[in-house]
């Protein structure tokens, strides 16, 4: 809040400065006159005051406004303290937009990935000389080429949901040779000769 006295064109002079600095439309102007005469009033007005008031006046409603005044500050302030709430949360939504898109960004880009190595695995799979069996940790068949297929004389339906050693039976199954069983036990290769069974 600002009270100005009339003093002839400096108090219009900082009333318009007042206005035109940033945060000149949060401050409440009073302009008090000792004059009678209220020819300046609507020159003051012009120039930003919100109010015009003689000090010929009775000072109660000079209180009066400054009270009202007051409150209207306290109101700005609240205000202004909502807008920066708002550009806070508003700079945090965008850093999140920001990382979600990086986010999705990558996804993308590892599924493209993804996908050129499940060709590049499927075009293994179709052009390899010889058969090939995949399985998981559990002995579950997970994918298997034609070559396999066709050694062991089965068809697909016959593999679906099967175990590695129902599909074909061994003298390794269920034995510490079994392929799989010393790969868990951390040999990165291992073969075998499965004679005519496979």
């Amino acid at each position: 809040m600002v009270i100005l006295g009339n003093r002839g064109m400096k108090g219009i002079d900082l009333c318009h400065k007042i206005r035109k600095h940033t945060a000149g439309r949060d401050i409440t102007i009073l302009m008090v006159s000792t004059f009678e005469q209220t020819e300046d009033e609507e020159d003051f007005l012009n120039a930003g005051a919100d109010n015009f008031l003689h000090l010929s006046e009775r000072s109660t409603p000079l209180r009066g406004w400054i009270a009202a005044a007051d409150r209207h500050v306290n109101a700005l302030v609240d205000l202004k303290q909502y807008r920066n709430k708002i550009k806070a949360y508003q700079s945090e939504l965008d850093f999140m937009n920001i990382q979600l898109e990086e986010t999705l960004t990558n996804a993308n880009q590892l599924a493209v990935e993804a996908e050129l190595v499940y060709l590049e695995l499927d075009q293994i799979f179709k052009t390899a000389a010889g058969g090939i069996l995949v399985i998981d940790k559990k002995s579950n068949v997970l994918r298997y080429n034609e070559d396999f297929l066709y050694i062991l004389q089965m068809v697909k339906h016959e593999m679906k949901g099967k175990k590695c050693y129902e599909a074909s039976t061994t003298g390794l199954c269920h034995s510490p040779d079994c392929p799989l069983t010393q790969i868990l036990r951390w040999r990165r290769i291992c073969g075998h000769h499965a004679g005519n069974a496979w």
